[in-house]
């Protein structure tokens, strides 16, 4: 069997996922095609160890920049060179990803989708949502992120046989092995990163929906509570909202630290304060290898928004066996953190009004109250904490790229025996 599998672009996110599925089409004798509309700005480069070849359709241009007509130009030529038995495409718009799966469409080509669209995502009305609707409804079979994103397509007349799950994925082994050794070396790599030594983290763009005011006030309420007792906020990304937020810090006199430097061994280490004076660092833009340092120091991962497609990021904190708190919005929240403790008596700690699971917390994202107290619940009792951790790496396991690739081969026999 002769499969395309295309993105927009190809950014460090689906390394693990093309691996996995080029291994597995290589064990069972079929031959894969990665491709990608435009090449990767220079912060998303591929790194060579993942020796993947990736076929760009549109060579000079970048994301955003290219024309809807040479998109279908190029992809016109594309098929008939690689002459594909199925087309694996990652979403279904803008426009030009539209056009990924409309094309194939007119030569009969069966499509799967990739999507991590689920109902809290969903924003387009009267004909939009209508003609999205029957975009979606075209392609021949789905694999999706987990049980939101499932019932949402089951909700637009998607066929529930023709969907599986495990789009969403990281390798877990990369992330553990990067989480161990950097707790086998605390100080060094605390020094090295120039981290506080226990911290909430935050990773992601600072734009309104991953709704970072909403922890920022969170924190203080946390803050007021435990005194000196809290613990340091670590916040690792930027964006529109980064003035607005240090601005919100500053009106609710929280101590803040800018760290953004790109060379951090350029900054003062961090010196724990006496008495303590819990403060949030600015960290900026950090590159994708330092990530799992940062998580695996940190005390607990945090994601607040209010629109998520999924949450890859919690994946990854998971794996390293970080607890996470994780809005009830997120697409991955009721899949990652399925299950909850039968017995929370074991922990010696009150869990009133909180929804506990193996593995973290999930938490309204408009109740600033609510996740103050989940803050609270991670510092106060460590050994629910603890158990949390463990439980996270269990948790996840599941969620990996082979399953991916092998839910791709399942789907992609499914729709070529109804093609013959």
């Amino acid at each position: 069997m002769n499969i395309v599998l295309i993105f927009s672009s190809f950014s460090p996110y689906h390394h693990a996922r093309a691996a996995a599925l080029r291994q597995l089409c290589q064990n069972k004798g079929h031959h894969l095609i990665i491709a990608a509309i435009t090449a990767p700005s220079l912060s998303h480069q591929w790194t060579p160890e993942n020796d993947l070849k990736i076929h760009v359709l549109c060579e000079k241009g970048s994301d955003g920049d290219v024309s809807l007509v040479e998109i279908a130009c190029s992809w016109v030529r594309f098929l008939r060179v690689h002459r594909p038995d199925v087309v694996v495409i990652a979403g279904y718009w803008p426009l030009s990803i539209a056009l990924l799966g409309l094309v194939p469409l007119t030569k009969r080509i069966p499509r799967i989708l990739m999507t991590e669209s689920h109902a809290n995502t969903a924003k387009r009305t009267g004909f939009a949502a209508l003609a999205k609707k029957a975009l979606i409804r075209s392609f021949s079979a789905a694999l999706v992120g987990g049980k939101l994103h499932k019932e949402f397509l089951v909700s637009l007349g998607f066929t529930p046989t023709r969907i599986r799950d495990g789009y969403d994925c990281v390798d877990n082994g990369f992330f553990a092995t990067q989480a161990m050794t950097a707790r086998s070396q605390t100080d060094n790599f605390r020094a090295r990163y120039r981290l506080p030594r226990n911290y909430f983290l935050s990773i992601g763009r600072l734009v309104p929906k991953k709704n970072i005011n909403t922890l920022i006030s969170s924190y203080a309420i946390y803050r007021n509570r435990l005194l000196e007792k809290s613990i340091d906020l670590v916040i690792v990304g930027d964006g529109e909202v980064s003035g607005e937020i240090r601005e919100q810090c500053a009106a609710l006199h929280l101590p803040i630290r800018e760290a953004s430097s790109e060379d951090l061994s350029k900054l003062p280490e961090y010196e724990v304060k006496t008495p303590a004076n819990p403060t949030v660092h600015f960290y900026g833009s950090r590159k994708n290898h330092e990530l799992p340092v940062f998580l695996a120091l940190a005390h607990a991962f945090v994601l607040p928004s209010i629109e998520e497609e999924w949450g890859l990021v919690v994946n990854e904190a998971m794996a390293g066996g970080c607890p996470v708190i994780v809005s009830e919005r997120a697409g991955c929240a009721q899949d990652l953190l399925s299950e909850s403790y039968l017995d929370m008596k074991q922990f010696d700690c009150s869990s009133a009004g909180l929804d506990v699971r193996k593995g973290g917390i999930i938490f309204n994202p408009t109740d600033h109250q609510g996740l103050a107290t989940a803050l609270e619940t991670m510092t106060s009792c460590l050994k629910l904490r603890d158990a949390m951790a463990r439980d996270a790496q269990n948790a996840v396991q599941i969620y990996t790229p082979q399953r991916f690739a092998d839910h791709i081969l399942q789907l992609a026999a499914l729709v070529t025996r109804v093609r013959s």
